[in-house]
């Protein structure tokens, strides 16, 4: 019922969806496409007339091709369907680095879903233990309350018999009037701590609270040792593990980087099938490699480095 608490939960679960989207980058690019296209004008080649020579027949020398002769290439409707993919190379380091990088940050908010869990358990065992101590604290009002109004009743009574001054009976009065207050104070911080504890927990605010008490034995049998120790804190203290965390955050993300600087190398290959142009073979299949290296990139590459070198920095220092 805890709306920091889910988000926490939500955040965790965002980022195993990230670490999944990119192991995909792993897998070979795939590509299917297709289209139609009607022309209203065909290509053509043209033969003209004696292009090829002559042939000599009966002393007479016939032209080849005996008239111009004109070839459409092509058809009106031309289809094209075809397949391909591209498997990076030179960019799989780089990937598992990213990888690695959103594995740190998935890791980062288990931690964070953890120290909130942690925070709320602490709150509501604080305000928990606050109501009981508060529920005796009001206790021992209330009979306060009943003993000054008897202090106050019997010296009433002795002023009516003559046995003393009005004068007592003002400072009595002023004593009862002090444990009302303090009592009505007490029942207003249980009330506030109660509409505290209902909001933390999400717990409808109609309802009305009955806090079993815990007993002594039970709970000094239940009781954790407290464990103060560096050692301890390092595996246990959740901002020091989101601390580490971010160190090793910016560590893969300053990996990642460094193969920016390599060129795009990756194989590519591919099926395409094609009706309507027939100077093209209808079905084709191809493979290559393809290489591209965007020297922009190395020099921009450059500055996101720094950024990510102070980023490490930042991070070294907080933890």
């Amino acid at each position: 019922n805890n709306h920091l608490l889910n988000v926490r939960k939500y955040q965790t679960e965002e980022k195993l969806a990230k670490v999944n989207e990119d192991r995909v980058k792993f897998l070979p690019v795939i590509g299917i496409g297709g289209s139609y296209q009607y022309n209203t004008n065909l290509p053509s080649i043209t033969v003209e007339q004696g292009m090829f020579g002559t042939l000599p027949f009966s002393g007479v020398y016939f032209p080849l091709p005996p008239v111009d002769e004109i070839i459409e290439v092509g058809k009106h409707n031309v289809y094209n369907a075809g397949v391909t993919f591209y498997q990076p190379v030179s960019q799989i380091g780089k990937i598992n680095a990213g990888v690695k990088l959103s594995k740190a940050e998935m890791q980062i908010a288990l931690t964070e879903e953890s120290k909130a869990t942690f925070q709320i358990k602490q709150a509501v065992e604080k305000l928990y233990f606050g109501l009981l101590i508060l529920t005796k604290q009001i206790e021992e009002a209330d009979i306060k309350v009943e003993l000054a109004k008897t202090k106050l009743h019997d010296v009433e009574s002795a002023v009516a018999a003559g046995k003393t001054t009005e004068s007592s009976i003002y400072g009595l009065s002023a004593n009862a009037a002090d444990e009302e207050q303090n009592l009505l104070k007490l029942k207003i911080q249980y009330d506030d701590y109660t509409a505290d504890l209902i909001q933390l927990t999400g717990l409808d605010p109609a309802i009305a609270l009955e806090l079993k008490p815990i007993p002594a034995d039970d709970f000094r049998a239940d009781l954790a040792t407290i464990d103060n120790s560096i050692i301890e804190s390092g595996t246990k203290n959740n901002d020091l593990k989101m601390a580490s965390l971010n160190k090793t955050k910016a560590d893969y993300s300053i990996k990642a980087s460094k193969f920016s600087y390599l060129p795009d190398l990756g194989i590519l290959g591919g099926y395409t099938y094609q009706e309507g142009t027939e100077i093209y073979p209808r079905n084709n299949a191809y493979l290559g490699a393809s290489l591209k290296w965007n020297l922009q990139d190395v020099l921009s590459n450059r500055t996101v480095q720094k950024q990510r070198t102070l980023i490490k920095k930042q991070a070294e220092e907080n933890l």
